[in-house]
């Protein structure tokens, strides 16, 4: 067990930490920065997700997308949070989204990406796939540059 644990914090469930830079929560140790962080960026969410907007009908059997992406463009959410790995039709999904979102309700809106290159990618493949529709100015931004607190 040692060897496992070594460079690796472990402390007993039943062991209160006491330490100014650490938060213990539910068994489970978080540097008390990230843990402000990450609570903040929870709560904003629920916020956003408990919005309610109106909801606009959207023929999905017509648009060459799959049920998951159907489902996705359908939902007339302020946040919306698209995952997968490469190839799985997020960018694809997301130009639909932003397609009939700008024929509903046209709006500024902010995407973001994991890295400063799919970032332009992101934002080369919307335009394009948006090219014509006249889009608001938009932001592609990294997850990092989105969720840092206090920036612009």
């Amino acid at each position: 067990l040692e060897p496992f644990l070594e460079g690796h914090l472990a402390v007993p469930e039943d062991q209160p930490i006491d330490n100014p830079y650490l938060v213990q929560e539910n068994g489970l140790v978080y540097l008390k920065k990230t843990y402000k962080q990450e609570t903040k960026i929870l709560e904003e969410m629920k916020r956003l997700m408990g919005l309610k907007l109106d909801p606009y009908e959207v023929d999905s059997d017509a648009l060459p997308l799959s049920e998951d992406q159907k489902r996705a463009v359908k939902r007339p959410l302020p946040l919306m949070l698209l995952t997968g790995g490469p190839g799985t039709g997020k960018t694809y999904t997301a130009g639909y989204m932003i397609r009939l979102l700008m024929q509903k309700r046209p709006h500024p809106f902010v995407l973001a990406a994991p890295t400063g290159k799919a970032c332009a990618q992101l934002k080369r493949s919307i335009e394009e796939s948006c090219k014509d529709i006249e889009l608001p100015p938009f932001r592609v931004l990294t997850l990092h540059a989105l969720l840092e607190p206090n920036k612009e």
